[in-house]
């Protein structure tokens, strides 16, 4: 049997090293790549080449979802841009495997282009109609407006969104792939950035656009549309060389300045002829590259690098002498070769830079700079970091225990390996009302509150909410506060809770302590005398857990019962704190006391149960609970389902919210919101 299930396994093995080295998959965006890509695989059958696989075309709807193809597998190769490698080997787990290289070996520069007669500058572009290639683009977006922000032409407007502050500096755009899902997660990018595109249905302001790519976008300005486009710089010669309408001294290039040590400098002219590329650019950018799933065998990549180089080889109209790039790069051919299909060329089927740029000479193995990450290089990840640009530096978020600053340290990490802004700091206050007075004084800025600790830092302390939390019923900004004791314990209700042991979230918490407090003395099982609650609780049941209870910010006269910490679970100098130290603070700590025997009721809110219990916490006490050996304690005496919270509750209690100083002005709160917006999109528990 083992030998069996051996010989079965290596024949699954087998079979996919098979499907992943005798077929290359290329991923077309467009029907006109699409129609060069079959006519490629129809040159690559007719050379019967030995040791390289067979080319099929796949037709992606854009080069997103072409990237997302590569890594599910159901594609192999696409040929990106610079911005676009960066995009595709970050968020989708692609490699780069070969390179383009065009005349001279010289990387390409990113330039701004215009329309020669127009009477505007770089420093008077505001207002102005601009076209790009695309979103990721590293010459047509990436460069110029990282520049654009660092020399403080373009002010930021939303941090973690530069798209909202390039569509304020212009008045219309294409920029395709600006309204994608991937670069607008909540849906309210400014239509202006796809104003100026073409396209119909699912191309518009996509790759696909009349308007996207290079050519697109340098059609978008010669036709009037656009004011501007950002190009790469070979690109108005190739495309004036190849259009009787147009020369290329009919458009010149718009020079950005730079600031050193804040002074601006102009180096060169504002405009100077298309020629002068190299006098007046935003930078040279990395070539672009033909890229892979990083999780392709060994095998997989030489097999398609073999297939990419032979046709490099055998379908350019003429190839220059080439070393490669990397280190291990390979060595192409000089001699040429004319052929019917040419891999490089793109007129053939009415359209430029069809699969690849229509400037390649021949294609050149990566060698040893096989991440994206190595083949971009240290000058394209510092230009694109400009990019990201917040007038806040950074959002301290004020925590009241170890575990808390564990937690806020391992959020600032993530936070900060996603380049969210601003940076995310964590600040230790004693307890809650401590941080409290260090966000009055201006040493903290954001911390999350109780309903009844948000009272308190309003009264006291000057706080304001500016966010709140929703347990996931839409616009639902309160919960339900909740009594739940075990099945099995059938005779406890609302009605006959002295001498019981309760188990209690925190001291002066809305559903651990103000809710049920207020239901026993409504009840009229609570006898206060002398104003003093805790002395009367002390006497009405037989031990409880109210973690906090013998701080001295509640215990003034030093006189609260000892036995409202009786049923707390932890040790030393830990037992009873108003934080996570106590192992039955908090919601879930007061449920897992009465899990764990420590009480006959909890005061929680009402997701809790189910948040504790069918596998979805995993800490050991939780492991194996089950919801249906609980129930929830009616105000009418009955017991419910824990899943009837609606019917069955104390009370409804404002969320709990995120608080600041109220002398905060507005745009430094919108801040604060759209870091943690972004922080719930990308990390938040439901993703």
């Amino acid at each position: 049997m083992k030998g069996w299930v051996g010989s079965f396994l290596v024949l699954i093995y087998s079979s996919f090293v098979v499907s992943q080295t005798e077929v290359a998959k290329w991923c077309a965006i467009s029907e006109a790549e699409l129609q060069k890509c079959n006519a490629w695989s129809t040159a690559v059958q007719a050379k019967q080449y030995t040791g390289t696989p067979r080319l099929e075309c796949v037709l992606g709807e854009n080069s997103f979802d072409c990237m997302d193809k590569i890594s599910r597998y159901t594609a192999d190769l696409m040929a990106v841009d610079a911005g676009d490698a960066y995009f595709a080997g970050r968020f989708f787990s692609l490699a780069p495997i070969m390179a383009e290289e065009y005349i001279n070996k010289e990387q390409m520069y990113a330039v701004a282009v215009v329309k020669k007669g127009t009477n505007f500058n770089i420093k008077t572009l505001a207002g102005k109609n601009s076209c790009h290639p695309g979103i990721n683009s590293a010459a047509g977006y990436v460069y110029p407006m990282a520049q654009m922000f660092q020399s403080k032409l373009i002010s930021v407007t939303e941090c973690n969104v530069q798209l909202k502050s390039v569509a304020n500096f212009f008045n219309v755009s294409c920029i395709p792939g600006a309204l994608s899902t991937h670069k607008n997660v909540f849906g309210d990018n400014p239509p202006d950035v796809c104003s100026l595109c073409q396209g119909r249905g699912s191309d518009f302001c996509m790759s696909s656009d009349p308007f996207g790519g290079f050519a697109g976008a340098f059609q978008c300005l010669a036709s009037g549309r656009g004011d501007v486009a950002f190009l790469r710089h070979a690109d108005v010669l190739k495309y004036t060389r190849e259009n009787p309408n147009y020369a290329d001294s009919d458009f010149e290039l718009l020079c950005p300045t730079v600031l050193e040590s804040g002074v601006e400098v102009d180096p060169v002219l504002f405009r100077r002829p298309v020629s002068d590329f190299r006098l007046c650019n935003f930078g040279q950018v990395p070539d672009n590259v033909v890229m892979t799933g990083s999780r392709r065998t060994t095998e997989a990549k030489a097999a398609f690098k073999s297939l990419l180089s032979k046709s490099s080889r055998d379908f350019t109209v003429y190839i220059p002498p080439s070393t490669g790039i990397g280190t291990n790069a390979t060595t192409t051919t000089t001699t040429p070769r004319p052929g019917s299909f040419r891999i490089f060329e793109s007129r053939d089927f009415g359209a430029y830079d069809l699969l690849f740029s229509d400037d390649t000479r021949a294609l050149a193995d990566v060698g040893q700079l096989d991440t994206y990450y190595e083949w971009l290089g240290d000058k394209f990840r510092e230009t694109r970091q400009k990019l990201i640009v917040c007038p806040l530096p950074y959002t301290r978020w004020c925590v009241i225990s170890s575990d808390e600053m564990a937690k806020c340290e391992q959020m600032k990490m993530n936070f900060a390996a996603m380049n969210l802004r601003p940076t995310l700091d964590c600040v230790r206050g004693d307890n809650a009302r401590d941080c409290m007075r260090i966000i009055k004084e201006g040493d903290a800025d954001i911390i999350n509150l109780d309903a009844s600790d948000v009272y308190i830092a309003g009264r006291n302390y000057g706080l304001v909410p500016i966010a709140y939390e929703n347990l996931g019923d839409a616009n639902t900004d309160f919960y339900y506060a909740v009594a739940v004791s075990r099945k099995v314990d059938s005779t406890t209700n609302l009605f006959n809770l002295k001498d019981k042991r309760t188990c209690h979230s925190g001291i002066g918490l809305a559903a651990g302590w103000i809710v049920p407090m207020d239901i026993m003395l409504q009840t009229g099982q609570l006898t206060v005398d002398n104003c003093d609650l805790y002395e009367a609780l002390g006497r009405f049941v037989s031990r409880s857990c109210v973690p906090g209870i013998l701080d001295p910010l509640y215990n003034v006269k030093g006189t609260n019962p000892i036995s409202l910490c009786e049923a707390c679970a932890s040790g030393g100098r830990y037992k009873c704190q108003r934080n996570s130290v106590e192992l039955y603070y908090s919601d879930t700590g007061a449920f897992r006391c009465l899990a764990e025997g420590g009480g006959d009721v909890a005061f929680v809110m009402h997701t809790t149960v189910r948040d504790n219990t069918g596998g979805k916490n995993q800490a050991e006490w939780a492991r194996n609970r089950r919801a249906d050996d609980y129930e929830l304690l009616c105000k009418d005496g009955t017991r419910a389902s824990v899943d009837d919270w609606k019917t069955c509750y104390l009370s409804k209690v404002p969320a709990s919210a995120i608080v600041t100083a109220d002398y905060k002005d507005e745009e430094t709160r919108n801040h604060y919101w759209n870091l943690l917006n972004y922080g719930q999109y990308l990390f938040g528990s439901d993703r």
